[in-house]
């Protein structure tokens, strides 16, 4: 993952240099790049792919005055092997963050955990456990809209990448319902809150079914 953060333009005295020619039409470099904002994601297959692609961050640096953070770019093994040649040659290119199954935590990409291994995917589900119960001193208004708009629709995205337990997402579900309640002296169960307003309840969606 590339962080490109602007540079600060410098006033020049002299005649600005002018921006590199375009690649030759016989020759043209072509990538496959996912970018939003300033964070882009390039799937690359062995080291000559790199180099090409630096050699592509070098001439855009040169045309728009912006610049590659090495230092905030992490490398991950799609296959979440651990990846030592990789690791080593990306290091001699001062890219030292290197993410595979061995990591701690999963990486996060848009807000998106993407994990690993299953100690990554605990630790991703107690941060959902986490966010959930930070938020109990809301209206039940405000916590219905939280769930459904900043929690739960997170899982419908997250799981296209790595799938939590069955336990788990009940656990999430009881746990949806107990928020809703919180101190309220009347236990709403999740069948109630899950029915529409019409019905009486308050629309909450469901981890599992979603």
């Amino acid at each position: 993952f590339a962080n490109l953060s602007p540079l600060t333009t410098t006033l020049l005295a002299t005649t600005p240099t002018p921006p590199p020619p375009p690649p030759s039409p016989s020759n043209p470099l072509q990538y496959k790049i996912l970018a939003y904002a300033d964070d882009t994601l390039v799937y690359l297959r062995d080291s000559a792919d790199f180099l090409l692609l630096q050699e592509s961050i070098d001439t855009y640096m040169k045309a728009s005055n912006a610049l590659l953070n090495y230092s905030n770019t992490i490398a991950m093994s799609l296959s979440g092997r651990p990846q030592l040649e990789w690791r080593d040659f990306l290091a001699s290119h001062n890219i030292h963050q290197m993410h595979d199954r061995t990591s701690p935590d999963p990486v996060t990409y848009l807000g998106y955990p993407i994990c690993s291994s299953v100690s990554q995917r605990n630790v991703a589900f107690q941060k959902l456990y986490n966010t959930i119960h930070s938020q109990r001193n809301l209206s039940i208004r405000g916590r219905t809209t939280v769930l459904n708009t900043l929690i739960f629709p997170k899982l419908w995205h997250v799981m296209r990448n790595f799938i939590f337990t069955k336990t788990q997402l009940l656990y999430l579900r009881r746990l949806g319902s107990s928020f809703i309640s919180f101190r309220i002296f009347r236990k709403l169960s999740f069948r109630t809150i899950q029915q529409s307003c019409h019905q009486g309840g308050l629309q909450v969606l469901d981890p599992i079914i979603q």
